[in-house]
This record gives structure tokens, sequence and C-alpha cells, in this order.
């Protein structure tokens, strides 16, 4: 049978335990350190009691861990100690192994050779041109994506899409070509003898370029300030009654179509007839469901749509 302990539950949770109790050297150290009275002839657990109850233990604890900490940095800074033995070399790192005797440390890679070693180790398997989809032949171009993943391109399909459009960036995931992968483009080019531009030259000289990417953006905002009036048409059609939808047509939409889409025919024919069929085709709306037109309003509109793409209708019948 278990003995009952005077002190009760608290006792008992005051009684040392092997595994989570501290050494006696430890508990030896801190009673020293406050200057315990006769700790030596004290038992572990009675001593272990007596810092905890009387001493706070947890706060001696950490006041000699910083001490230790202390002590270490000025050792540190203090240096070797007089008639310390001197090392040449630096000290012995007992973590790292050396090589055995008889052999020769292998020099670190350089990073040209870590990257083709790693354009090696990633195996590409497509047999067809991701641009063209043509067979590829032997003069091809290995593009390694950062999840490591290989993709081959035909050189010069691939060389002709960058100077053509200007994107630095692979044509399927649109990740960016870094300069090296482009240096190695230009390089194997060249050693297939194929005369074409180089592409690290357009990326430094990429001036043009981005002239062509503001008229581009100017383009698309004309397109779309052209959608917004033909979707306003579209509405006043459905809603309005043939008073107001005459006012609106003749007062705002119309003289708004007519100056945005002069202004991209300007620009670019063939965009222009391109946005004429897909007003048309948006305005007449689907088969299956038609453009309400309840006062015959559809076909002046169309009209009108047909005449400003032949040009018969300008800009300065409304004032502009």
């Amino acid at each position: 049978p278990r003995g009952t302990d005077p002190e009760g539950e608290d006792g008992a949770s005051a009684t040392m335990q092997t595994r989570s109790s501290p050494s006696i050297t430890t508990l030896h150290s801190l009673a020293k350190r406050v200057r315990l009275p006769g700790y030596e002839q004290l038992s572990k657990e009675a001593l272990y009691r007596r810092l905890r109850d009387g001493y706070d233990y947890q706060r001696l604890l950490r006041a000699q861990c910083r001490s230790k900490a202390t002590d270490s940095d000025e050792a540190e800074a203090a240096g070797p100690r007089p008639g310390a033995l001197k090392s040449d070399g630096p000290p012995a790192d007992l973590g790292v192994k050396r090589p055995p005797r008889g052999k020769k440390r292998s020099h670190p890679e350089s990073h040209d050779d870590a990257e083709e070693k790693r354009l090696k180790s990633c195996r590409a398997y497509n047999k067809l041109d991701p641009i063209m989809f043509t067979r590829l032949n032997k003069k091809k171009f290995k593009f390694v994506r950062p999840n490591g993943t290989a993709i081959w391109y035909d050189i010069q399909t691939l060389v002709q899409y960058i100077i053509k459009t200007g994107e630095f960036r692979e044509p399927e995931t649109r990740i960016e070509f870094s300069l090296a992968d482009l240096t190695r483009l230009d390089s194997q080019a060249r050693h297939f003898g194929l005369d074409l531009p180089s592409v690290v030259e357009a990326r430094t000289n990429s001036a043009p370029y981005e002239e062509k990417r503001a008229a581009e953006d100017a383009m698309l905002c004309l397109e779309r300030f052209c959608g917004e009036v033909v979707a306003d048409m579209q509405r006043c059609l459905e809603q309005y009654d043939p008073e107001t939808l005459e006012m609106c047509l003749v007062g705002h939409l119309f003289p708004s179509y007519s100056h945005f889409f002069k202004q991209i025919k300007d620009r670019n024919a063939e965009m222009a007839q391109q946005l004429v069929y897909h007003h048309i085709s948006f305005l007449r709306g689907p088969p299956n469901r038609p453009t309400e037109d309840p006062f015959g309003f559809l076909p002046i509109i169309l009209n009108f749509i047909m005449d400003v793409s032949r040009g018969t209708r300008s800009t300065s019948e409304f004032g502009f």
C-alpha cells in the first residue's frame, strides 16, 4: 500500500521528479549564487524546495544564463589566454568531414558550369514547336522553367516572335527570359549559322517597343469608348420613347461614335472594319433573342454606322 503524504496533493507536486528535475551541480551553483547557508548538507529534494519556495528558482536560472552569456562575450573580446597555443590556420570545425588523405579536394563549381549542369539534367520531351506547331529540327533552344520543367523551341521561330512582339517572355507560361537565357539564345543562333537579329540588343534598346505599346494602349482605349457608345445605343432602343431616343442619338451617341471611330480608322483601318462588324452584330443581337426595336430605329442606327465606316458621314456634321 502507498503511504500518505502529510502535505497532501500540494506536497506531492513538490516532490522532485527525476526526469524533469535539475542536476545537483546546477542546484549547488544556484545556492552558492544566493549564498544559502549549509546547502552542501541538504538533499537534492530539500535544496530544490528551498530554492523554489524562497528564492524564485526560475528567476535564478535566467539570471545565471545571462551571466554565462556575458562572460563568454567578454572572453571572446579579450582574445586568447596568455600562453595559449597559436595556430596559423583557421579553427577546426568538428562538424565538417574532411576528405580522406590522398584525394584532391573538389573545387567549387562556377556559375556557368552549374547552369550548364542544370540544363543537361532537365529533359524536354516535346517534338513540336509550341509557337508554330511544326516538327522540331536540330536547331532548337531549351528553356528551363523555375519549377524544373523544360521545353524545346525552334530557334528561328522564337527569335522572330521576340523581335516582332517585343515580349521577352516565354510564349506559353509568360515567364520572363533572363539575360542569360537571351544570351544563350543568341549564341546558339550564331552556332547554327542563322542570320537573325540579336535579342539581347533588342532588349537593351527597348524604346521602339515602348512606343508601340503606348500606341496599342491608346487604340484599346478608343475601342472601349466605341463599345460603350454602342452599348448605350442598344439600351436606348429598348428603354426610351421615340422622342427621347431621337434626342439621345442625334445629340450624344452619333457624334461620340463618329468621333472615336474616325480616330481608330486613321490609325488602323483594318481594325476599324473589324469593329464595324462586331458593333453591327452586337446591335442586332443573337438570332434566338434579337434586340427589341419597338419604334423602328435599329435600321437607322445600322445605316449610320455603315456610313461612318465608309467615310460618307464625317465628324464635322456634328460639330467636331
